[in-house]
């Protein structure tokens, strides 16, 4: 690989570009680790960077996979985490989530606001009463709704929750 291609992939790298998603695979020499380019662990120096075109190629290279960005898993993969909550929310759409509950489950509230906000682009709260208002008015299942691509492919939910928000 030449000089100028490593540069670019560095730059993407260092900017946690989405678009080289699946493009490259950065190795870490001085860690043994190889990373996704949009892996939020700490950037490693450019000469300390081997690029791959191929998780593949990295692993015969003898690099193991990153513990943070796991990038032999499918970059959408919902975490465990956050199905976890979809699942209790689908089993009880009425219910009002407080932190008890979230302590009941043994989840920490500021991991599921950070997880859904990640995932799906707002809180679990801000999730939750949508779906509760989508059950209510569109008698949808959440399911269907996250198997045509997220929760924000539905317009019906971004327009419900627009509407909440202002009332």
């Amino acid at each position: 690989m030449d000089s100028v291609m490593k540069e670019h992939y560095y730059q993407a790298l260092l900017d946690k570009n989405t678009e080289y998603e699946g493009v490259f695979y950065v190795g870490v020499k001085t860690t043994g680790v190889f990373c996704r380019p949009t892996c939020p662990a700490r950037k490693p120096k450019l000469e300390n960077c081997e690029f791959f075109e191929t998780a593949e190629q990295a692993l015969l290279a003898s690099f193991r996979p990153c513990k943070r960005c796991r990038p032999l898993s499918h970059p959408n993969q919902v975490s465990e985490l956050v199905q976890k909550l979809v699942d209790a929310v689908e089993a009880e759409p009425e219910k009002r989530w407080t932190e008890k509950d979230f302590a009941a489950m043994g989840v920490d509230v500021s991991t599921a606001r950070r997880q859904f906000k990640k995932r799906f682009g707002m809180t679990f709260v801000e999730n939750e009463i949508m779906f509760f208002h989508c059950i209510q008015l569109f008698q949808f299942r959440y399911n269907k709704v996250n198997s045509i691509g997220g929760v924000l492919a539905c317009k019906h939910f971004l327009m419900l929750f627009k509407t909440y928000k202002t009332e």
